[in-house]
């Protein structure tokens, strides 16, 4: 017959040994559980995608109105060589479409400024969102005072401002999620990109470009 602490240390093994086969089975039901919640996630985000074929959202530049738009050559010049100082005051208005069955959530948006690839400005649109299959106008200001312009663009631009033509480039990428029932999707990036020709003796927008270039998911 066993003694009284060999049942004692056989209970005890039992009871470990039940204790780790509880143990995997819960960590197998988990997992289990965390595969479902995924492939029913896979499902609804298929079905919705095979309902509502969410496409592009559009952008261009609706008007650029030129507040002031200025280019100097302070006298005398640097000790480093030619300097040329921009100044420009525009009020950029973007025309957002939507296509989509859904509403489109975007995010605060930065717009950069170049002139012949020389970063010389930013605006900032502000978040909004926007409506199933709707229109909107969203607006942003640049405000650049008195920037110096590389030395190597320098020439070009005063060459440039005789003719009375400048080009300037608009680049930005603008957060977006589609909202589907209140939840929103994982975000989408719409890349824009314009360019513009300013008159600075008129003071005024001669010409404009502008488009989406691409979407980016997240």
């Amino acid at each position: 017959m066993r003694s009284a602490s060999g049942r004692r240390k056989l209970h005890l093994h039992h009871d470990y040994y039940d204790d780790y086969d509880r143990s995997r089975a819960c960590r197998r039901c988990c997992c289990i559980g965390f595969l479902l919640v995924v492939v029913l996630a896979a499902i609804v985000a298929l079905v919705l995608f095979l309902v509502l074929r969410p496409r592009r959202p559009d952008f261009s530049l609706q008007d650029a109105r030129i507040v002031s738009f200025r280019v100097e050559q302070p006298a005398p010049l640097t000790t480093s060589g030619m300097a040329v100082l921009l100044s420009m005051d525009l009020e950029l208005t973007l025309a957002a479409h939507n296509p989509n069955k859904v509403g489109i959530r975007y995010s605060a948006t930065r717009i950069y400024i170049y002139y012949r690839r020389n970063f010389v400005g930013l605006a900032v649109a502000p978040a909004f969102y926007q409506p199933a299959r709707s229109s909107g106008l969203v607006r942003a200001s640049i405000v650049v005072d008195r920037v110096n312009v590389l030395q190597a663009t320098a020439e070009d631009l005063l060459q440039d401002a005789a003719s009375g033509i400048v080009k300037l480039d608009l680049r930005g990428k603008i957060p977006a999620r589609i909202v589907v029932l209140g939840i929103q999707t994982p975000r989408i990036e719409v890349g824009i990109s314009c360019e513009i020709a300013v008159s600075p003796r008129q003071q005024q927008l001669v010409s404009k470009q502008c488009g989406v270039k691409n979407v980016n998911l997240d």
